[in-house]
């Protein structure tokens, strides 16, 4: 589990954190949304492998597709982490395509 950065409930800011961040450094740095190619495979920090199958018509959406188990979504809010292994925000219209 990570551990809290900032309660927004009380109002704290990352701000008020800024020399923690600088002590173990911002795990987000080099993290950005992508619009995942079609045809293309990508590697999840959970360890499967995804498949992108086509665009879903919103920036940074993809009918993505698991390797595995054939189970095939949309992901949302798609970002890349700079080893490469990605990751989404959420999930809908999940089904099995096989």
């Amino acid at each position: 589990m990570m551990p809290k950065v900032y309660d927004r409930e009380r109002g704290e800011t990352m701000k008020k954190y800024s020399c923690l961040l600088s002590i173990i450094g911002n795990p987000f740095s080099g993290v950005g949304l992508i619009n995942p190619v079609p045809g293309d495979f990508y590697d999840n920090r959970n360890g499967q492998t995804y498949q992108c199958i086509a665009p879903a018509g919103e920036p940074y959406c993809a009918v993505m597709e698991n390797v595995t188990s054939g189970w095939r979504f949309v992901a949302h809010r798609i970002y890349q982490f700079p080893d490469g292994y990605i990751e989404w925000g959420c999930s809908t219209s999940g089904r099995f395509a096989r």
